[in-house]
């Protein structure tokens, strides 16, 4: 049995109540009568009072139910070898997604790596209890991880999925993550030689980062302008999590709010100063959030693909130095890392309680209590 808060065991201490009160009220003196005490000799009257208990199994039932209350608070949890099965049968995973500059490559059957990435993780999901942190960190997202996972009972651990590029990863997050908590690496290999997935993108992959919104007798028109300007060499990369609408004049973006998501700011901010932007706002178009960018430029004209290219080029951040490095981690690095996942510490307890059976207990030797108290009408008030 584990006690969740043992410092309800303090409680305790108020059993002296009851003790203290057997000890310290006096029984009410009965009445004799008697004809005549003249015959009586005299006696000198001793001051004699003595500590006694009376009525020992009221006592002990009422210290009982002080016990059984203290036990309840105490919020047990009964450690069961069926429960210990059960939570060794499946595994919680904190399953952390790199989506770095790096993983924006292609893998060597022509996919995205963020994409197989998000697919391996889905499937790594449907296993058990989990967690999915898409990061461009995956070092620092180790420690949160780790955080979330220490809530968790049973066996746990940490899935990253990476490229594994030189940094991406450090031995000393992974040295901070508790001994109890597992450790698995997954690599997605990318093609080599390839910095960036600006090539062979899809008009599917383009729908899902950056679209055109126009009228409809001018739609045609607005969706050559970016067509244009992805064959001019317009970098553009698939990422589900930014998106990006070029409003021309004319369209209704229906209601929109400012904008208030840090990336999006970034990439106004990266947009020329002369690069016919009206405004930029927040909005929702077909259910998804996308940054609005409205433009007063007219599609299908020179000027309106100017405007498409320059906000592909600020949405194409470039990557960092460390990013376009092709050195990645060595496998047998990786395998040092590596720990298979353990049962969680005592500490990681479910939120949950057997205090109800004490409760349960304390309940009935309270009727116990009220049934001996009228049993014996002479034992003293308490």
């Amino acid at each position: 049995m584990i006690w969740r808060n043992p410092w309800a065991w303090l409680g305790l201490l108020t059993i002296a109540v009851p003790v203290l009160i057997h000890l310290l009220t006096r029984r009410t003196a009965r009445v004799q009568r008697f004809p005549t005490l003249r015959f009586l000799g005299e006696s000198a009257q001793i001051a004699a009072r003595r500590l006694r208990l009376h009525d020992p199994l009221l006592l002990a039932v009422r210290i009982l139910i002080l016990v059984m209350a203290t036990a309840a608070l105490a919020q047990p949890y009964f450690d069961r070898p069926d429960r210990q099965s059960r939570g060794a049968r499946t595994i919680t995973r904190a399953i952390v997604v790199d989506t770095s500059a790096s993983m924006q490559r292609a893998t060597p059957a022509g996919r995205g790596a963020i994409e197989v990435a998000r697919d391996s993780a889905r499937t790594l999901a449907e296993a058990g209890a989990h967690t999915i942190v898409e990061t461009t960190a995956p070092s620092q997202a180790l420690a949160g991880a780790a955080a979330w996972l220490n809530t968790q009972p049973g066996a746990r651990e940490v899935v990253v999925i990476s490229d594994f590029q030189l940094g991406a990863v450090v031995e000393a997050d992974v040295a901070a993550l508790p001994a109890d908590i597992g450790v698995q690496w997954k690599r997605i290999e990318v093609a080599p030689g390839v910095n960036q997935a600006t090539t062979a993108v899809t008009r599917a992959s383009i729908g899902n980062t950056v679209r055109v919104l126009a009228q409809t007798n001018a739609a045609v028109r607005a969706q050559a302008t970016l067509n244009a300007a992805i064959a001019a060499g317009a970098p553009i990369k698939d990422d589900t999590t930014r998106r990006v609408a070029i409003v021309f004049p004319g369209f209704d973006a229906g209601n929109t709010q400012p904008v208030d998501r840090p990336w999006m700011g970034d990439l106004v901010a990266r947009l020329p100063a002369d690069s016919l932007l009206l405004r930029a706002a927040r909005g929702t178009i077909d259910g998804s959030e996308q940054l609005l960018l409205f433009t007063r430029a007219e599609p299908g004209t020179l000027p309106g693909a100017r405007f498409v290219s320059a906000v592909l080029d600020a949405y194409d951040t470039a990557p960092s130095g460390a990013e376009r490095d092709p050195d990645v981690l060595a496998d047998t690095t990786l395998a040092r890392w590596s720990r298979e996942a353990s049962e969680a510490k005592r500490a990681a307890l479910p939120d949950v309680s057997d205090g109800r059976w004490f409760w349960l207990l304390a309940l009935l030797l309270i009727g116990v209590e009220s049934w001996l108290r009228r049993k014996q009408p002479h034992a003293h008030a308490a």
